[in-house]
């Protein structure tokens, strides 16, 4: 299997189109999402309910990921 991947936004415009390609590929992918938009979250992506803004929310769902994605940053671990 691929690597781990973190996509914050999951349910958004990026993510809803970079979710489907990651996995296509073979990668695990783990998606951060608002409280209320986990239903929007294609089967088999790890969900992370939390507010991206507040501090330490989703520090423990991104630890070990190769690619972080969202709302117009990325990086390469």
């Amino acid at each position: 299997m691929g690597h781990h991947n973190f996509i914050t936004g999951g349910s958004g415009y990026l993510g809803s189109r970079l979710i489907p390609l990651l996995r296509l590929c073979g990668h695990r992918v783990a998606a951060m999402v608002r409280n209320g938009a986990e239903y929007k979250l294609p089967e088999g992506v790890e969900k992370t309910v939390a507010d991206r803004l507040r501090m330490g929310a989703y520090t423990k769902a991104v630890r070990g990921s190769r690619i972080r994605a969202g709302a117009g940053t990325w990086s390469l671990a």
